[in-house]
């Protein structure tokens, strides 16, 4: 069914294409290069309090990637786009899992980033992680996406612990007429349609498919991975402008995945693995002079099967939140929140959970307060409460103090607390390794490992020290520096239980609290206008993670897997006759996991683009140029592999 979907999807991409009528006008100049450095500033952000905020005027480590920024990376997918934000650590593992996360502990299903899609969080409930592979859209589509280093969990909630990631598409206003875009390359084809229209004088629409096909990737024995994997997906939008105060909107999608993992056992064993999953969101926002408010709920449903589990996971939350001026110095940000939880886990393969079926809810309130202390001087305090199923009440306050030192300079420094709550592959997990088919069968009074949850795990709790800087030096030349200091207390680990029974003996290895460490780092980033046509984003992340044991455990999750370092530098050119040449150089330092090395690399990445006509863009772009293929993370559940060099066409035409 899914290869149905995708031969659809592409074949509608080409007979949309073939009949597109062009209009022979030249392309219109490049955005990068019409902005000043002065408009970049004061560009708006929304996820730092929850409401839009110049940059200028934010006291956080905030980092945008615009709609322009995706264009000309010569990116495929969301995961390739975050590479571009300082302190951000982005690793391919295979050809559709990621490793993503922010200042730190790293892993495939990262717990300590919240991710969300226009506000709707898309993290797995069962383990705080995130699928990337699911996390897709028509790139074309994507109005930013917001990137916040350091907690955010005073307005965000549970698992911004690290970061928040926040992916925000256009609003159909701004999607009209239609839109093809296909592309065909060495590892990847697929295509995307898009068509917007009005709904009358006060409503607006857009509807989307989109289909991608991904080839297997080699293992580190230079043999196939069995990891390929095909998606279909489609979705849509509606917004109505009900008065002139009030606003509806409405979106949702659907997906399909299907696609080859190998999983790491004694010996590598293939398997298949599948994804289902739909959404639907209504937003309703009303505004007035002192300020406005929202009432947004949403749905999701998923089904994802593999080879440790099967899985049928249903969230529904809703969300109010108010923004209000509290006279002419406090400005007044709170909401409430409601979220139920409900899941249908089947045992496969020697995984389980008890209970099969459970059902949590989640309540929480927040409210925060930015005070103008004087014109230059600006205090904001807040707190997050929050009550769930598996370790009760949870506070996160934060203070950030930001001290504009002139028009063009200004400096911020935050305390912050926030916690990576439990969840039910915390607490209900067991895998009997023994059961597993592709393991040796058990003899008779053998030693076998059992994997087990604890329903005593606890909140991971971090309290976070920042201080950053930001400052326009010239016309042509901007910088920003984030330092942090980070204390982290109760860290999972696992800690070894030795189980006898007639016949067996049971190695348990037992989730528990039994870690702390330790993390600080700096993150710079700058912005050279070399010309009007010419643009330089060099950036930079220093990053140490001291990890120690405060138990009896025999492993600490997640120690060192991020690296101390990390380069970019990415060039804009815009060329004559409608050209545009992109490079982004990355290097990445070694990664020392607790059981495998990965070495470090440089990655060089090329677009070539050219507009000849204004609804018609070309472009050819080359990824990891520099090497055949390299490893670039190595999971605990899979057998990694290498990242190859990879060459693409794409066109996209409008109209």
């Amino acid at each position: 069914m899914i290869n149905i979907t995708i031969k659809r999807t592409l074949v509608l991409t080409f007979l949309s294409a073939s009949l597109g009528t062009f209009t022979a006008q030249a392309a219109p100049k490049a955005e990068v290069a019409d902005l000043s450095l002065e408009e970049l500033m004061d560009v708006k952000i929304y996820s730092v309090a929850k409401k839009e905020q110049a940059m200028a005027d934010t006291a956080a480590a905030a980092f945008v990637i615009s709609q322009e920024d995706i264009r000309r990376s010569g990116a495929t997918s969301i995961p390739e786009v975050l590479r571009m934000a300082p302190g951000v650590q982005v690793a391919q593992i295979n050809a559709h899992a990621w490793a993503i996360s922010i200042r730190g502990f790293n892993d495939r299903f990262s717990t300590k980033l919240l991710v969300m899609v226009d506000g709707r969080t898309v993290y797995s409930p069962l383990f705080s992680g995130t699928y990337w592979s699911a996390q897709d859209a028509v790139l074309e589509d994507i109005d930013r996406i917001e990137v916040i280093r350091g907690p955010g969990g005073t307005v965000w909630g549970a698992n911004a612990v690290n970061g928040v990631i926040n992916i925000r598409t256009k609003h159909s206003k701004k999607t009209q007429g239609g839109l093809v875009s296909a592309q065909g390359g060495n590892y990847q084809d697929g295509g995307s349609v898009r068509y917007g229209g009005d709904l009358g004088t006060d409503g607006s629409y857009r509807v989307y498919a989109k289909g991608k096909h991904n080839a297997d990737y080699l293992n580190r024995n230079d043999q196939n991975a069995h990891d390929q994997w095909n998606t279909g997906q489609g979705g849509f939008r509606a917004d109505y402008n009900l008065t002139g105060k009030d606003e509806l909107s409405f979106s949702g999608d659907i997906l399909e995945m299907q696609g080859d993992e190998t999983v790491g056992l004694p010996t590598a064993t293939d398997t298949d693995m599948s994804r289902r999953s739909a959404n639907a969101v209504a937003k309703l926002t009303h505004k007035n002079e002192s300020g406005e408010w929202y009432l947004q709920g949403f749905y999701s449903t998923e089904e994802r099967r593999g080879y440790y589990i099967n899985q049928l996971v249903d969230t529904f939350d809703m969300e109010f939140q108010h923004n209000l001026q509290a006279g002419q110095l406090n400005a007044v940000t709170w909401g409430l929140d409601y979220r139920l939880v409900s899941d249908k886990l089947n045992d496969f393969n020697g995984a389980s959970f008890s209970p099969a079926s459970r059902s949590t809810q989640l309540f929480s309130a927040f409210l925060q307060d930015q005070f103008s202390i004087t014109d230059d001087l600006r205090l904001t305090v807040g707190s997050k409460i929050e009550h769930n199923d598996y370790s009760g009440f949870e506070y996160q306050p934060s203070a950030r103090l930001l001290w504009k030192l002139n028009e063009n300079h200004s400096t911020w420094t935050s305390v912050s607390r926030a916690v990576h709550t439990p969840t039910r592959g915390l607490q209900d997990f067991r895998v009997d390794l023994y059961r597993i088919p592709a393991r040796p069968p058990v003899l008779p009074n053998a030693q076998v490992g059992t994997m087990v949850g604890n329903s005593g795990v606890k909140t991971e709790e971090v309290t976070a020290f920042e201080w950053g800087y930001r400052g326009q030096m010239s016309q042509n030349f901007s910088v920003d520096v984030a330092t942090f200091y980070n204390i982290y207390n109760n860290l999972l680990s696992t800690y070894p239980m030795v189980v006898r029974s007639p016949g067996l003996t049971q190695n348990l290895s037992v989730l528990a609290n039994g870690a702390e460490a330790e993390s600080y780092g700096t993150e710079l980033y700058a912005n050279w206008k070399v010309t009007d046509s010419w643009r330089l984003q060099p950036g930079y992340t220093w990053l140490t993670v001291d990890t120690r044991a405060t138990s009896n455990a025999d492993t600490v999750r997640n120690e060192g897997s991020s690296p101390q370092n990390q380069y970019s530098i990415r060039s804009q050119l815009s060329l004559p006759h409608n050209i545009e040449f992109d490079t982004n150089v990355y290097y990445v330092d070694n990664i020392n996991n607790t059981s495998v090395k990965v070495a470090n690399y440089t990655r060089l990445d090329l677009r070539l683009g050219w507009r000849p006509l204004k609804a018609l863009e070309l472009s050819v772009a080359g990824q990891n140029l520099l090497d055949d293929r390299h490893p670039e993370f190595v999971a605990t559940d899979l057998v990694a592999s290498q990242i190859p060099r990879s060459v693409y066409g794409k066109a996209v035409v409008t109209w």
